[in-house]
């Protein structure tokens, strides 16, 4: 982390609905209920987050329902958070 200038960064999903995760310039994970997903070894950086709502409709495909929360995060070099989301 010291020589690359990078930082983890977790999500950790209190609430009772599957969630997707995108961090810009990053990636995207889904969390499920009570989970908790990482990025590793990110770069050092400010970076803009959305969180959605994942549910799935009668027609079984994933449909991402509307914005559950959005704003920026702060991965710092060599340090590891958790963003608990409730």
């Amino acid at each position: 982390c010291e020589t690359n200038n990078s930082g983890d960064y977790c999500f950790q999903n209190l609430t009772n609905k599957k969630l997707k995760v995108f961090v810009s310039h990053v990636g995207e994970c889904i969390v499920e209920p009570a989970q908790t997903q990482c990025f590793y070894n990110v770069k050092a950086a400010s970076y803009s987050y959305e969180i959605e709502i994942l549910e799935n409709k009668v027609t079984y495909r994933p449909v991402y329902e509307k914005a559950y929360a959005k704003g920026n995060i702060l991965i710092e070099k060599c340090k590891s958070k958790t963003f608990i989301i409730k």
